[in-house]
């Protein structure tokens, strides 16, 4: 604390230093997405991975679906197709679900907790849109036009 006493030597300089030098401890210790989730669309009864990844990981990780915190855990207590997968050392969590349903679909969101060195943060929210097997493409007639039929 022997810094604040910097402000009795007028000096904008060394002011200034040690501003400079705050923000650097505070950027080396943060925690940051290097991968954020993009939205995906997957039929029904496909395996589907969304992608995170933290730098300098120091809160909790976990998934938030709809809303509702899945929790921290590997294997997501009342969601058996759902997984947090990737090297944790690495700074991967990615939420892998198996036989995607259509109760899969929905806004999700890759959340780190605070911790004593770094506040939390929250990804961008994405969506995943399952579509039905009996979804299927038909051509409409000439003009090269496909409709989607469900």
């Amino acid at each position: 604390m022997g810094l604040l006493s910097i402000t009795c030597l007028n000096s904008p300089l060394l002011v200034l230093l040690w501003v400079s030098s705050l923000v650097v401890i505070e950027t080396e210790d943060q925690q940051a997405f290097k991968v954020q989730p993009r939205n995906i669309t997957v039929r029904a009864g496909a395996l589907l991975v969304l992608r995170c990844e933290v730098l300098r990981p120091s809160g909790t990780v976990q998934w938030v679906k709809n809303g509702l915190i899945l929790g921290p855990q590997r294997s997501l207590p009342g969601y058996p197709r759902y997984h947090m997968v990737g090297d944790h050392e690495r700074g991967q969590y990615h939420l892998q679900i198996k036989d995607a349903q259509l109760e899969d679909d929905g806004p999700y969101e890759c959340q780190v907790g605070q911790s004593e060195s770094s506040r939390a943060i929250v990804s961008h929210t994405v969506w995943i849109n399952v579509q039905s097997e009996q979804n299927h493409w038909r051509s409409s007639g000439g003009g090269g036009v496909w409709v989607m039929l469900l």
